[in-house]
């Protein structure tokens, strides 16, 4: 396969992620991480050790199982009315780590609406994927928010 069916399959990937978390298809989004996944979203610019710093999120792929559960819930009260979102993806970038792995850049903006109020989010991502028999896998995936070093409120939904 050339590298530009690989990009293209990649970029359909990312398309395809998003997608599902903009149809609040939770279930079928956890299943594209790998059981060793990590997902992280920085609540600052630097690339830190996410162990030593303060994160939005920092799930491994047991965590992230544990937040699609309580999100998919019907009582659950952060999400009452659900948010709408419109996940677009950009840039994209894919860098050949051999052995089967990818790492892919990309830019985003997220656009969420809930309760009469629209937000708007932008930033970088960065994935790290695994070909597993016929599909790519998502090892880990790192959010980065153009704004990260501001206050949020009620972060339920997901990058």
């Amino acid at each position: 396969m050339t590298a530009t069916l690989d990009s293209r399959e990649i970029e359909q990937f990312l398309y395809y992620e998003a997608s599902l978390l903009d149809e609040r298809k939770y279930d079928e989004w956890l299943a594209l991480f790998t059981d060793d996944s990590v997902y992280w979203i920085p609540s600052g610019r630097e690339r830190l050790n996410p162990e030593k710093v303060t994160s939005f999120i920092y799930d491994d792929r047991q965590q992230l199982a544990r937040r699609v559960r309580r999100l998919l819930h019907p009582a659950v009260h952060c999400q009452t009315p659900a948010s709408r979102t419109s996940h677009l993806i950009a840039n994209i970038r894919v860098d050949d780590l051999g052995d089967h792995e990818a790492e892919v850049h990309s830019t985003f903006a997220l656009f969420e609406s809930r309760l009469d109020s629209q937000r708007a989010f932008s930033g970088h991502c960065e994935h790290k994927l695994r070909r597993a028999e016929s599909s790519w896998r998502i090892v880990a995936k790192t959010v980065k928010l153009v704004n990260s070093h501001a206050v949020f409120s009620n972060l339920t939904f997901l990058f």
